[in-house]
């Protein structure tokens, strides 16, 4: 078995107080074992994407029901929980968009349930000197995958050719950013970006950055070319209370944690390394949080529950080590070695990560294969194991001393999303009578249990003298919580 099985141990307390009946502690029986995921960001073999997801895959939303949106070169797609097409949307699940929209990488989804979808469109030039627009570069599809008509986000940006949006955010209320990049028939680029409406009305100018995200409160972070970092208050002001200058070094990720911690890619001038650090609310750097290097680019970031930090991109070495296109990293910055791809992983880069609510992932871009078996550009990697004993506590009935009692039972089940493993030796009793109880059975020691599996332990009360006995069964496991 592997160290780190022992590195989480989780408590269970076992009281004796007399006048309870066991018969209160029944234990229900335990759930089916599912499909065996060994770690943490293991292929889950249940996910298998529809062959409508073309490579590569630029963006993916997800929805309550736990379906999602997936943007590729094919077009916007609509996936059930197992990766299947959702025939329900548009024709076939899928949304092309290619004859008015091209390249639609960029998907956000508004509080309607409507999905904001932004890439790039083209223009003619007419006689008149007057540019004739194929479509807006910002469209929007209903739930039923038809593109809203009332709606057009058009207007921004001057006159050319081609109008590519760069960035696309949705705010709570169904208001959005849009970063855009216009290209002049002189050839010369133009950025702009502006502000919208929930129905695409145009709400002013943006200030004009590199890269840009939200915080928890809806306030806007920017960052600059010229280095510098700079929150904003709802009303468009800047907010005094935050800003931070990376000199020469530009800024082309943000990621503002739901803590409200940044976390920032940087490059180096004349450098193709970049640099993943975090500021605390107020701007200050948080020195707890170790930076990590990469040799390539940072594409997609994504924080779990527990704090910890997926980042994707086009990358083959993290901190020195060999990690290509995806790692997981600690809160504090550290490599997260617990979790990892199985053989040779992945075989291009990674565009777009969502963290699902049960910790599994949601990987996308423009690789077609893991572990040199035949995906798509679309994934779901396993999260981590999480050992949920029921019940928490025993309460044990009067017993005469010196006499065993009835056992009693635990059963450990795996709620997380990849297998739960036990050491030899997985148990131990500590506390204060540590010595007046025995486990008289253990399925769970040098054991891997399933996501949605289950083991069990029996423990009974053997009293050397009277009076109430307490203690704690440590049961040591791989669980992340």
């Amino acid at each position: 078995m592997r160290a780190q099985h022992a590195r989480t141990k989780h408590f269970i307390a076992w009281l004796s107080v007399s006048g309870l009946a066991a018969a209160l502690l029944v234990v229900g029986a335990s759930p089916a074992s599912t499909t065996s995921l060994p770690h943490p960001g293991a292929r889950d073999p249940s996910f298998v994407s529809s062959a409508l997801v073309t490579p590569p895959v630029g963006a993916i939303e997800t929805l309550p029901t736990g379906h999602l949106y997936v943007a590729s070169s094919g077009g916007v797609t609509k996936l059930v929980q197992s990766g299947e097409v959702d025939p329900s949307f548009s024709t076939s699940g899928q949304q092309v968009l290619q004859k008015d929209l091209q390249m639609p990488w960029m998907i956000g989804l508004q509080p309607s349930g409507a999905l904001l979808v932004a890439g790039r469109t083209s223009g003619k030039a007419l006689p008149t000197g007057a540019i004739e627009w194929a479509s807006s570069p910002i469209r929007r599809l209903l739930s039923d995958g038809s593109i809203d008509q009332s709606f057009s986000a058009g207007g921004a940006g001057p006159e050319s050719e081609t109008n590519e949006v760069a960035d696309l955010l949705v705010r709570l209320d169904g208001s959005f950013l849009s970063l855009g990049l216009t290209k002049l028939f002189a050839s010369s680029t133009w950025r702009w970006c502006a502000w919208f409406t929930p129905e695409g009305v145009t709400n002013g100018a943006c200030p004009l950055a590199w890269a840009y995200a939200f915080t928890p409160a809806g306030e806007l972070m920017a960052a600059f070319s010229d280095g510098k970092l700079q929150r904003f208050n709802k009303d468009g002001s800047p907010d005094t209370s935050f800003s931070f200058d990376f000199g020469t070094a530009d800024v082309d990720g943000l990621l503002v944690q739901p803590d409200g911690k940044v976390l920032v890619s940087t490059q180096p001038t004349s450098s193709l390394q970049r640099r993943l650090v975090r500021l605390n609310q107020d701007g200050t750097v948080d020195t707890g949080f170790l930076p990590a290097v990469f040799d390539g680019s940072i594409a997609a970031l994504a924080v779990e529950s527990a704090g910890r930090i997926l980042v994707g991109g086009e990358f083959h070495m993290v901190n020195g080590s060999p990690v290509p296109y995806l790692v997981r990293l600690n809160a504090d910055g550290s490599r997260d070695a617990s979790y990892r791809m199985s053989g040779s992983g992945l075989d291009g880069p990674v565009k777009a990560v969502k963290v699902q609510p049960d910790g599994r992932a949601l990987v996308g871009g423009d690789f077609t294969s893991y572990a040199g078996q035949p995906v798509g550009p679309l994934v779901r990697l396993a999260g981590d194991p999480r050992a949920v004993p029921q019940p928490g506590a025993l309460a044990f009935p009067k017993q005469p001393v010196n006499t065993s009692s009835k056992p009693m039972v635990v059963v450990v089940g795996n709620e997380g999303t990849s297998d739960l493993v036990f050491p030899q030796g997985a148990l131990s009793f500590a506390g204060v009578h540590p010595k007046q109880f025995l486990v008289s059975k253990d399925t769970c020691s040098g054991k891997a249990v399933a996501p949605g599996g289950a083991c069990t332990v029996a423990v009974r009360l053997r009293p050397t003298s009277k009076g109430s006995k307490s203690a704690t069964l440590r049961i040591a496991s791989n669980s992340a919580t």
